[in-house]
């Protein structure tokens, strides 16, 4: 009985849940290639690389400068 409480728990599998891969501002996807893979081949999850490049870090609007976009 003491045996039981003793024994390491098995994990439960992971339902599908896809890894999402946001760059930074000055990297962009395909340097997140390798890390992609290996991921995906360690946790058998799919794996997506979101290809955002340095104009979609940057603000649409530049509050920076004091304006706003329409309608606020």
């Amino acid at each position: 009985m003491v045996g039981a409480f003793l024994r390491r728990p098995q994990a439960m599998p992971l339902p599908p849940q896809p890894i999402v891969i946001l760059g930074g501002f000055l990297i962009g996807p395909e340097a997140h290639a390798p890390m992609a893979a290996r991921l995906g081949k360690q946790t058998g999850q799919p794996v997506r690389l979101v290809p955002v490049g340095k104009p979609g870090w940057l603000p649409r609007w530049p509050s920076w400068r004091g304006t706003s976009p329409p309608g606020r």
